[in-house]
C-alpha cells in the first residue's frame, strides 16, 4: 500500500512540472480515481528483534481437576531377602504330661549267644521213684550261626530199585550219655519249638509241615544218632510236587528254636513208667519220669 501511494504523488509532480513548461498553471482539477493497485513489492530485510519484555505476573492456580480412574494393578514385586533371625524367645513354661502311648509290638528275638563252658558237675541228686534212674533230659537253644555251612546229602529209599535225594543242613551235638547201649536197648527223643509265637510248646521229631505261602515244597527237621555221644539234627525241604522248585537251604536263614531231647535207657522203657507211654507227647514223657 505505502509503495502505490508514492507512485501516486510522483505522477502528479511530473504533470504538474510539464505543464508549468508550456504555460501558467491553470486551476487544480477534480482529484482521480484512485488508481488501481501496483503489485506488492519484495519484503524488506527483517528488524533486528526487540528484548523481551518483563515476565508477567503468575496467574492464578487454577481449580483442582477431578480424581481420575484406578489404574490396573501392577504385577507383584519379587521376594525380599530373608531376615536375619531374630534372637532365642525365653523359655516358656512346661506343659502338662500328655497320656501314655499304647504299648509297642514285641520285638523279634535277639540271636542266641554262644554256648557257654560246661558247668562243674551238681550233687548227686536225690533218689528219684523206681524205674527211671539215668533218665537224662536237656534243652538247648539254635539259631541259624549254629547250623553254620554244614550240607550234606541225605538218601531216602523210595522202593526196591529208587532213591530219593535230598540237600540237609546239619548241626552235630556231643552227648556222652548216649551209649551204645542206649543206642541197642534205648531210646533218644528229640523235641523242638516249632512255632516261634508259642516258645514253650514242643513237637516231636521227625516234623513236617507243608508251607502254607506257596504250598510248593514240605518243611523237614529230622534227627539220627550216627554213633554213641552224638545227635545229629537235620533241616531240609522237599518238593509237594514233582518239579516244584524248592529254596537252596545252604542259603536259607533258618530260625531261631528250642530243642530239648531225652535219653532213656532200657531198663527205664521196662519200667511202670515207661508202659503204655506216648513217647510223642513231651509232657507225659517228663510227667512219667519226673523230668523238668
Amino acid at each position: 500500500m505505502k509503495i502505490n501511494v508514492l507512485f501516486v504523488i510522483a505522477f502528479a509532480l511530473f504533470v504538474t512540472f510539464t505543464s508549468c513548461k508550456k504555460g501558467d498553471m491553470g486551476p487544480v482539477g477534480p482529484k482521480g480515481d484512485t488508481g488501481a493497485q501496483g503489485i506488492q513489492g519484495n519484503q524488506g530485510a527483517g528488524g533486528t528483534q526487540g528484548t523481551q519484555g518483563q515476565q508477567g505476573p503468575a496467574g492464578a492456580n487454577g481449580a483442582t481437576g477431578a480424581t481420575g480412574a484406578t489404574g490396573p494393578q501392577g504385577p507383584q514385586g519379587v521376594t525380599g531377602a530373608t531376615g536375619a533371625q531374630g534372637g532365642t524367645g525365653a523359655t516358656g513354661s512346661q506343659g502338662p504330661a500328655g497320656i501314655n502311648g499304647a504299648t509297642g509290638t514285641t520285638g523279634a528275638q535277639g540271636p542266641q549267644g554262644p554256648v557257654g563252658p560246661q558247668g562243674p558237675q551238681g550233687p548227686q541228686g536225690v533218689t528219684g521213684a523206681t524205674g527211671t534212674a539215668n533218665v537224662l533230659s536237656k534243652t538247648i537253644t539254635l539259631s541259624n550261626a549254629d547250623w553254620g555251612n554244614n550240607v550234606r546229602d541225605i538218601i531216602f529209599k523210595n522202593s526196591l530199585s529208587s532213591w530219593i535225594y535230598h540237600t540237609a543242613r546239619f548241626v552235630d551235638i556231643t552227648e556222652p550219655a548216649i551209649t551204645q547201649s542206649v543206642i541197642d536197648n534205648g531210646l533218644v527223643l528229640v523235641y523242638f519249638t516249632p512255632d516261634l509265637a508259642f516258645p514253650n510248646v514242643y513237637s516231636n521229631l521227625p516234623f513236617s509241615i507243608l508251607d502254607y505261602t506257596q504250598r510248593a515244597f514240605y518243611y523237614h527237621v529230622e534227627f539220627i544218632t550216627p554213633e554213641p555221644g552224638k545227635i545229629r539234627l537235620l533241616y531240609y525241604f522237599s518238593p509237594n510236587n514233582v518239579g516244584d522248585a524248592v529254596p537252596e537251604v545252604a542259603a536259607y536263614t533258618i530260625p531261631t528254636y528250642k530243642f530239648k531231647y531225652v535219653i532213656i535207657p532200657g531198663t527205664a522203657i521196662s519200667s511202670s513208667a515207661g508202659r503204655n507211654l506216648d513217647f510223642k507227647n513231651l509232657e507225659a514223657v517228663s510227667s512219667a519220669f519226673n523230668l523238668r
